[in-house]
């Protein structure tokens, strides 16, 4: 799933549940009884050895290194999850548990990949797409680039989150992200209520986020929000452990980028806000970030163009409009910025577009 949102724990200790009273498990007690031993495991931050899963599984005969009996035992258990659970009866379920697959590890030439000791038998934690609360997530995560009105939308499908998973990690997360992009928005004048805001957010995450939870996701909302408080030391260093984690993620979504433009950086975050570009072409939000920060970085002939096409999938995208009144104040045509402001007074609320406008003016 987008954003790599993971299921919480009782969520997937509820599936392990259901999964164990299926028949298909009932009748195959040692697959069910190695399921159930991964799954738990992993849960608890277990690190699995062949070693691990032959004492709790299969205590006789003795380990011996040599023997495939565990490896054997793990392929089938693969198998019956993918080809049988979840083509099967499990089909609609919320939660997804897999093993990983070495023979999907490839690099881009095809050569295969050999995972880590305990990697092929650490079970994986996923929302089925089909599932209610999967369609929420990605429902938040859309409109939480958006204007305000969007991050409203936002926060209610979170709200809708939490109401069906109380104290839901992944939750807590998300509603920490929409809501420093409000105060983003918003730009909060007064500095101490901005810093009492999102104190309270870090402490959110710091009581609602068990240590280890999408880790790289963690620090890397915690770095936005440490930029939106101008804490940028606190940042980097947040951005530095979620890039080490996962370097992708974190810059494809796009925070990081945003602290390297605010902290003077201007050529490295161009280079990651047209990778992201690249990869979100038909994305017009995304196109119209990059033509922003290019108008930013004094390229204007290229931020028109990607402005332009930020209009062309979409006529209606206000920040597209909003950088374009940016970029006319830039190169002085005036008529066309005009025609911009007004069709982005038609898009924002009438207090967003005061605020934009004071922004641009100050700038200007």
């Amino acid at each position: 799933m987008a954003d790599s949102v993971q299921p919480s724990r009782a969520e997937i200790e509820r599936q392990l549940d259901w999964m164990l009273l299926h028949p298909l498990f009932r009748v195959r007690e040692k697959q069910a009884e190695m399921l159930a031993y991964l799954v738990r495991s992993a849960l608890e931050g277990a690190k699995l050895s062949e070693l691990h899963i032959q004492q709790a599984v299969f205590p006789d005969p003795p380990y011996d290194p040599e023997d495939s009996h565990v490896r054997t035992n793990i392929n089938s258990l693969r198998k019956t999850l993918r080809d049988d659970y979840y083509a099967g009866d499990g089909q609609s379920d919320p939660v997804i548990i897999a093993l990983p697959d070495p023979t999907e590890h490839k690099t881009p030439s095809g050569k295969l990949v050999k995972l880590k000791p305990g990697e092929a038998y650490t079970p994986t934690f996923s929302y089925n797409p089909r599932a209610p609360i999967a369609k929420q997530f990605a429902l938040a995560h859309y409109f939480m680039h958006g204007g305000l009105p969007e991050i409203e939308r936002s926060l209610k499908h979170i709200a809708a989150i939490q109401k069906a998973e109380p104290d839901h990690p992944e939750a807590a997360l998300s509603f920490a992200e929409a809501a420093g992009c409000q105060l983003l928005l918003l730009g909060t004048s007064e500095e101490e209520g901005r810093g009492v805001l999102i104190n309270g957010l870090l402490a959110l995450i710091e009581l609602r986020v068990p240590a280890g939870t999408d880790a790289w996701r963690t620090h890397n909302i915690r770095g936005f929000l440490f930029t939106v408080n101008g804490q940028l030391e606190r940042a980097e260093n947040e951005f530095v452990q979620a890039l080490t984690l996962d370097r992708q993620a974190t810059i494809n979504r796009g925070w990081y980028a945003f602290f390297l433009h605010l902290t003077g950086r201007e050529q490295e975050a161009l280079q990651l806000f047209g990778m992201l570009a690249e990869d979100g072409a038909t994305n017009a939000q995304v196109q119209a970030v990059y033509g922003v920060y290019l108008c930013r970085g004094g390229k204007h002939k290229e931020a028109e163009r990607s402005l332009a096409e930020a209009l062309s999938l979409d006529r209606n995208c206000w920040l597209a409009h909003y950088g374009m009144v940016e970029l006319c104040i830039e190169t002085g045509r005036k008529d066309l910025g005009i025609d911009h402001a007004k069709r982005l007074q038609a898009l924002v609320e009438p207090e967003e577009f005061e605020r934009m406008m004071e922004q641009l003016g100050r700038e200007a």
